[in-house]
């Protein structure tokens, strides 16, 4: 007779403790965030890309990262297109999502919206609920 034997799950959700800004602009990454260094003091250069699988198909979107280390918090600014699909398929008019992370809190992100708001460059942008995307939980940044 064989001894019984317990199964045990760990399920893992994922750190939901981050800002994610949705941002309309027809700029390149490289240039959005080359006048985001020049117009709001940041310091994005560009990461490696954000990398998934959907239906078998890679998708690479490029990211340009930041840390700033007096704030304590860490920047992503990721494109939402890719040459073979969308990051996020419902928000196929959103160009980029900027990805802070712990979340700073919704003074922080009011400020940053209307400062974001006042560049030429940018058409909108405006918060996610993560709670409406939980796919937004995918982007986890070392």
């Amino acid at each position: 007779m064989m001894p019984k034997t317990r199964k045990h799950r760990l399920l893992l959700e994922p750190d939901q403790n981050f800002l994610l800004i949705a941002i309309a602009s027809h700029e390149k990454g490289y240039h959005l965030s080359w006048i985001l260094n020049k117009e709001t003091g940041s310091h994005f250069i560009r990461s490696s890309d954000f990398r998934i699988d959907r239906k078998n198909t890679p998708l690479s979107f490029p990211v340009f990262g930041w840390e700033d280390k007096n704030k304590l918090l860490s920047y992503h600014l990721i494109a939402n297109r890719s040459e073979n699909g969308f990051l996020f398929d419902d928000l196929k008019n959103i160009d980029f999502f900027l990805h802070i992370s712990p979340d700073p809190g919704e003074s922080f992100a009011r400020e940053l919206q209307d400062q974001l708001k006042t560049l030429p460059v940018i058409y909108t942008c405006f918060p996610i609920d993560t709670k409406k995307y939980p796919s937004a939980g995918m982007l986890q940044f070392d």
